[in-house]
């Protein structure tokens, strides 16, 4: 059930209602491509979040790193401590004048970019993945087997769903300008804007643990193959022996982290013609990324208490900026053009450095 709350609040702790995380992904192909991962739930550790496939707990990262701002072609300000005391804070998203999150107790709370009174949005248990779009917090549900592509006003009112269904299952959802999209077992869902929710199985028979859109295509993958969906029309992109645990698209390019301590980019023309770019190497726990502009962020580090980072890196490749060091588990990540945010599941920060 989800429930809306308007009312402002001071900030309080919660107590850890999270369940596992899946991660997995992959990429590439012909006419398109992605690679993923994904979770469900919540935890102190989402399973496998932030862990290195390639190196030691700790081990450093590889790539050259600048002074924060600098060569990501952004100055940062100093670092903001949104809140804290929110146990199990994984998932971030932005609005204009507020940093919203998710909670290990199964709510979505607000609060100014520089740190202020909390605001309770909605009350929905098994949050998964936060976006704003417009008016709007957009969130999948999945919680005792009430599976929902959800909704409400930022301030709290109005709360429904926009594809809702018994039965669990939902690992990730993606919003794009024409339609919202649901990973549900071996199945995608999608809720068009106008129009009726509509459900159609993958060309595969694995379950679809992570998916990105770009209001052209869908692109998704089970454990092992990427597919590409347009118009709702299954294509598989490639199969890959790495594991990716998160994907994100822009016009021209697919972006994946890989558990081996890479970040790639694939052009989208050029799939099936051309070999992926890494732009990094050697960063251990990689677990989430967002895109601005030309450059591309992330966290890494999680499952080593307080050794987390975040940092940044030029989508066309070039040295990696240290964002923030000696994070307790960072995981979810938002950015626009005033500032980078994200939530440390480790200690129940939500962090931030404006623009």
């Amino acid at each position: 059930m989800i429930r809306a709350s308007a009312r402002t609040s001071r900030r309080r702790s919660h107590r850890v209602v999270v369940s596992s995380i899946a991660t997995a992904c992959v990429v590439l192909g012909t006419a398109g491509l992605a690679a993923c991962f994904d979770l469900s739930g919540a935890g102190p550790a989402p399973d496998g979040a932030g862990v290195d496939a390639s190196a030691p707990d700790g081990a450093a990262d590889s790539s050259p790193a600048g002074e924060a701002g600098n060569e990501a072609g952004m100055p940062l300000g100093a670092l903001v401590k949104v809140a804290d005391g929110q146990t199990g804070a994984r998932f971030v998203a932005l609005s204009t004048t507020e940093v919203y999150w998710s909670t290990g107790a199964g709510s979505i709370v607000a609060a100014p970019r520089s740190g202020g009174a909390l605001r309770p949005v909605v009350q929905s248990a098994g949050v998964l993945d936060i976006f704003i779009d417009g008016p709007r917090v957009v969130w999948g549900s999945n919680a005792n087997n009430d599976v929902a592509i959800a909704y409400a006003n930022t301030d709290g009112t109005g709360p429904g769903s926009y594809y809702g269904t018994g039965g669990g299952g939902l690992t990730r959802i993606a919003v794009d300008s024409v339609a919202f999209w649901g990973a549900r077992d071996i199945n995608l869902v999608r809720a068009p804007r106008t129009g009726s929710p509509s459900t159609f199985a993958q060309a595969g028979t694995g379950k679809v643990i992570g998916l990105a859109a770009d209001g052209l295509a869908v692109y998704f993958f089970d454990t092992e193959t990427i597919y590409r969906a347009p118009g709702g029309l299954n294509a598989t992109i490639f199969q890959a022996k790495e594991v990716p645990v998160d994907i994100a698209v822009d016009e021209k390019s697919v972006f994946w982290l890989n558990g081996t301590g890479t970040i790639m980019r694939l052009d989208k023309d050029k799939a099936g013609l051309e070999a992926p770019k890494p732009l990094t190497e050697g960063i251990g726990g990689l677990a989430r990324m967002a895109l601005d502009g030309d450059t591309l962020y992330f966290t890494a580090g999680g499952s080593v208490a307080g050794k987390g980072k975040v940092g940044a890196v030029p989508k066309a490749g070039g040295p990696v900026t240290e964002i923030a060091a000696d994070q307790n588990g960072p995981f979810g990540i938002a950015v626009d053009a005033t500032g980078v945010y994200w939530a440390n599941y480790g200690d129940g920060t939500v962090m931030g450095r404006k623009r």
